[in-house]
């Protein structure tokens, strides 16, 4: 008896049928392509290709090459300035001029502080909130009243100075933007990479001086941010001043010795490099000159810009930045040129600069021979003094006899014991001869102000054990560089120099500093 239930786990009864596709025998390998001569394509040469690129890059340029103009900047290390139009024109951007045009003047005061995010802030873009606030911020800083305000407000503000062209001057427009530059730098310090290249834009564009006293309090930073770093350089001398100040990975405005010679390294730690640079290039040396220079550049990259303002600009120019083959030996240049400076104030301690040419070495030597002799050491000064202390003490070759001698001890009895009771006088000379045993020696000084893992970490160095100096630093959850900086600073005050250089004593010191462990007992 036939029983429905005995087909329920029966799946392939209620499956669809299989239907199955065949294919109609083509091969699928690789099938040659004839064409009219009847041999096989094996593809366009190399260099054919080649071609066909180089007639696309040339149609495209000869739809860019129109000149706009061409002048002569009032700027010393600029030759030509060429000003080219933009090839296509975009309408995406018309109605951010025309609502610039329209908010131009427009201020608002009755609202609060409205936060405001994009990557390419627009007017359309901003509720009435932030509408409101931008017009009453924008309003303050053009009265040099500056609210808190977001990176985006300040784009927006930046936009409309690039663009709008027939609602003001363009020298109100850069000082507008300097203007906003050095009043939000440190709170968005990403300005400086921006403005320092589209400054440097607009000027071009507009015929424009650089705006160095607008800058000046900013103009070392902005020179290093600058791509075109010869903009912001009045003259050749400084450009290459700036120019080493920039490109060198060493800053010696870190050095431990800096601060209690800030004066003697900035004025000649940058002067010597910057002299033994141009004195090395005998080319240069003799035209005064640096290389003649040209680049392209598109104008205000990376900004909202409508296509009538938006151009390519090309510059001939002298550069030091981009020609210049002793780029790469900056950092140990620089170096050098503050050893040279540490030798003069007798500081035994070095740098290393190791790379560095001897061409170059010869001309920061000349430098400093004729503007910054090497000085007497602490230790050659504190022997100096030592000698006049004890040329006090040598016997007077003139006529002295015995009577005068005495007559002078009985005088300054008779004034001690006007001055001082007899009941102190023998406390008075415990307490010298107890002073002048306490008396520290520098190194026992420099000692005695170290912590115990310092001074674990001092003894192990001496002790050439720098592996168990880095064991220790590490138990010590430490960093051995870290500890030897902190011993180097006690060591610069309490003796006038630093003592451990590449993780060793330092040879001069060496003996100074047995001698003061051993006075410590250690």
């Amino acid at each position: 008896m036939y029983d429905e239930n005995d087909d329920f786990w029966d799946i392939e009864r209620i499956m669809p049928p299989n239907v199955t596709t065949a294919f109609d025998g083509v091969d699928t390998d690789g099938v040659e392509i004839s064409f009219g001569n009847g041999q096989a394509d094996t593809g366009t040469p190399i260099p054919e290709r080649r071609k066909q690129a180089r007639a696309i890059i040339e149609s495209f340029e000869k739809k860019t090459s129109r000149l706009l103009f061409s002048y002569k900047p009032d700027i010393r290390l600029f030759e030509e300035v060429s000003v080219f139009a933009w090839p296509t024109k975009y309408p995406f951007y018309e109605k951010f001029v025309s609502d610039g045009e329209k908010y131009y003047r427009a201020t608002y005061n009755d609202c609060t502080y409205t936060p405001f995010f994009s990557y390419m802030p627009q007017y359309n873009q901003l509720t009435l909130g932030q509408l409101r606030y931008y017009l009453k911020w924008r309003s303050g800083l053009r009265h040099g009243h500056f609210l808190k305000t977001d990176f985006s407000y300040i784009l927006l503000f930046i936009y409309e100075l690039l663009n709008l062209e027939n609602v003001s001057t363009p020298e109100k427009r850069l000082t507008a933007l300097c203007a906003v530059w050095l009043a939000y730098r440190g709170i968005f310090p990403k300005l400086d990479n921006i403005l320092a290249e589209w400054v440097c834009d607009f000027c071009l564009f507009h015929k424009l001086p650089p705006p160095l006293e607008k800058l000046a309090p900013i103009l070392s930073s902005v020179t290093s941010s600058a791509s075109l770093k010869e903009f912001y350089c009045s003259d050749i001398n400084e450009s290459l001043e700036k120019f080493i100040s920039s490109s060198s990975a060493y800053r010696y405005d870190r050095s431990v010795y800096y601060q209690r010679n800030k004066e003697l390294f900035d004025s000649h730690v940058i002067s010597a490099a910057a002299f033994a640079l141009s004195k090395a290039d005998e080319t240069q040396a003799k035209s005064s000159e640096p290389r003649k220079t040209k680049i392209s550049r598109d104008i205000y990259s990376g900004a909202l810009c409508v296509s009538e303002v938006k151009c390519r600009i090309d510059v001939t120019y002298y550069s030091f930045s981009r020609e210049t083959k002793y780029k790469s030996q900056l950092s140990q240049l620089v170096k050098y040129c503050e050893n040279g400076v540490r030798a003069h104030l007798g500081i035994k301690s070095r740098l290393s600069s190791s790379g560095l040419s001897e061409e170059l070495q010869k001309y920061a030597d000349e430098y400093f021979e004729n503007n910054l002799p090497p000085s007497e050491s602490s230790a050659e000064k504190r022997k100096k003094d030592e000698d006049k202390r004890y040329a006090l003490y040598e016997t007077d070759t003139s006529d002295f006899t015995t009577g005068d001698a005495l007559e002078i001890e009985e005088r300054s009895w008779s004034i001690t014991r006007e001055l001082v009771p007899d009941w102190e006088e023998e406390t008075i000379s415990e307490v010298k001869e107890e002073a002048a045993d306490t008396e520290l020696s520098p190194y026992e000084l420099f000692i005695s102000h170290l912590s115990e893992l310092q001074l674990d970490i001092l003894k192990l160095i001496y002790g050439k054990n720098v592996a168990e100096a880095e064991k220790i630093c590490r138990k010590s959850g430490a960093i051995l560089s870290g500890i030897t900086d902190e011993i180097n600073d006690i060591a610069a005050s309490d003796t006038d120099d630093i003592i451990i250089e590449d993780e060793k004593i330092i040879e001069d010191y060496e003996q100074l500093l047995g001698d003061a462990l051993k006075e410590r007992g250690n």
